[in-house]
């Protein structure tokens, strides 16, 4: 009878816990959807109303995120054991992240969550739970299998990667939105393919150009540019898993690296919109791969070859994002200084540099290109849009709200001149706007809007959540970096966050340092994992 009230008292314990946590989920939720109902009345005139910050619901989600930490916390440290459901810390632990994805899960829209996606999600997450409690063996059975056969899994991860996009693709809408960068890209290449001028210098031409060859070679159509992007998707994430493999030697980062890209919703839904960040970041993945062939190479010919095979990456990659070349000086900078001791190996790499700012000079007057090394002159409407006292993190109007506020001409040179003066004037107008880039970048949304279709959705609790974690755990990749004094991943992904606090944050340009993000967040994870803390409490104790 003992044995049965303290099971009764255990459940009982879960279900306060499941109470408290549904209530929390759904007072988070209702001031989001408040939250935008209110931003409605301030986006509504054009150009927007000065009010509250328009993503300011990602306070009362990170506060969620911190609370479900801290009851986890209290739940399996403070709590005596006779309350615990089980016997190990780690299975309890387990049992919390199978509760909050459960209550998380089934509170998401309809409206923006299928519920064939749902029942798939509580589905996995369930088999999960169920395996960790009775077969956990079989967990890291499948785990040696998998870095024991690091070829075959680098294969597998890539075609479930691909089929993953392909089933996105068989669901998209293929909406383009009046006013967003994909319709204007759209149009700018049909517009191309009729003998018609296209994108001024104010925009990178990548991805109409990409747009004008597949629609000259295939008709119009979003069907077979989207397919392409796939495929190029797919020899980039190969890239950029053997380029792990070589780069780290390490089977479990291929691996965790792997996983990181499979459970992105962000990349699997949102790379097949035509934005310049969705062929950036393949390309990137293929960057990277080339760069480090090139380290590791001990032929001339081989180098020589390979420095020739980078130069069109960087020139399309440039053409994608103007501020890659920073990205470009950067690496070679840091190989020079790792080969500082033999500078012939240093050689191709530089003259790599060189050549690319060279072929740049030369065709400045045969393009709309406002300096030999950037691909767009947008750089201070970018600021202006960032760091105008009206700014919301992210791309909004109201720059043009404070130019007519203070009666400023439509002149974009005119109200940088301003804003950057204003800045400078007042520092808490700039530590205002960095703090809600940093906010947007790390753990928000910049940028979307109460659209039906994906990428202009809100984030959901439940990604946010996903995002926090990950973000603890890219700290402690970041951490790792340097205390190992692996530089160059962390340096790289530090730069192009650089980048972005200076102009302005967004959702889809997170994904322009994806391939380091993932890198980082693996290293956070493997850091953490062996930590005599988490082997202590998690693994190596056997019963609380």
């Amino acid at each position: 009878m003992e044995k049965f009230l303290r099971i009764i008292l255990k459940f009982a314990v879960l279900i306060v816990i499941a109470f408290c946590f549904q209530k929390l989920i759904a007072f988070t939720n209702t001031n989001q959807a408040r939250i935008l109902f209110e931003n409605l009345s301030f986006l509504s005139a054009d150009p927007p109303l000065v009010g509250p910050w328009l993503y300011r619901d990602i306070y009362y989600q990170l506060g969620c995120f911190f609370f479900f930490i801290s009851f986890g916390f209290l739940y399996l440290f403070v709590l005596p054991n006779s309350f615990l459901l089980h016997d190990t810390r780690i299975k309890n632990l387990m049992l919390i992240i199978w509760m909050i994805t459960i209550l998380l899960t089934i509170k998401l829209k309809p409206d923006t969550y299928s519920p064939f996606k749902k029942y798939l999600v509580i589905s996995f997450i369930t088999a999960i739970y169920f395996v960790v409690i009775f077969r956990n063996h079989l967990i890291q059975d499948f785990y040696r299998w998998m870095v024991s056969r690091i070829g075959l899994t680098i294969f597998a991860i890539v075609i479930i990667s691909t089929t993953q996009r392909f089933v996105a693709l068989y669901f998209d809408p293929f909406f383009l939105a009046e006013g967003d960068d994909p319709k204007t890209y759209f149009s700018a290449a049909k517009a191309l393919l009729e003998g018609k001028d296209f994108l001024q210098g104010s925009f990178s031409k990548g991805m109409t150009v990409f747009l004008y060859y597949c629609f000259l070679m295939f008709g119009e159509g979003q069907v077979v540019p989207k397919v392409l992007m796939i495929l190029v998707g797919t020899v980039g994430l190969y890239c950029l898993l053997s380029f792990i493999l070589d780069y780290t030697k390490s089977n479990t980062i291929v691996v965790l690296v792997g996983l990181f890209y499979l459970f992105s919703s962000h990349y699997v839904s949102f790379s097949n919109q035509f934005w310049n960040e969705n062929l950036f970041h393949p390309f990137f993945s293929i960057y990277l791969f080339l760069f480090y062939r090139l380290k590791s190479a001990t032929s001339g010919y081989l180098k020589v070859l390979l420095g020739f095979s980078i130069l069109p990456v960087v020139f399309v990659l440039t053409e994608l994002r103007s501020w890659f070349p920073v990205v470009f000086i950067l690496t070679v900078l840091i190989y020079f200084i790792i080969n500082r001791r033999l500078i012939s190996n240093a050689v191709v790499p530089v003259a790599t540099l060189l050549l690319f700012f060279v072929i740049n000079v030369a065709f400045k007057e045969k393009v709309d290109r406002p300096s030999p090394l950037f691909a767009s002159n947008n750089m201070e409407f970018n600021f202006l849009v960032g760091n105008n006292p009206y700014a919301q993190g992210t791309y909004s109007r109201h720059w043009f709200t404070y130019s007519k506020e203070i009666n400023l001409s439509q002149d974009k040179h005119e109200i940088f001149r301003n804003v950057l003066i204003t800045n400078l004037k007042n520092p808490d107008i700039l530590i205002h706007n960095l703090w809600k880039k940093t906010i947007l970048w790390f753990w928000g949304a910049g940028g979307p809007r109460p659209i039906s279709i994906y990428y202009q959705n809100p984030l959901s609790l439940s990604q946010t959540v996903y995002r926090c974690l990950l973000t603890i755990f890219l700290f402690i990749g970041i951490y790792r970096s340097l205390i190992e004094k692996d530089f160059l991943i962390c340096s790289m992904y530090l730069l192009i966050f650089s980048v972005h606090l200076i102009f302005f944050a967004d959702y889809r340009f997170t994904l322009t340092a994806m391939p380091l993000q993932a890198i980082l967040v693996s290293y956070g994870v493997l850091y953490f994992w062996n930590t005599k803390w988490f082997q202590k409490y998690f693994l190596i104790q056997q019963k609380v």
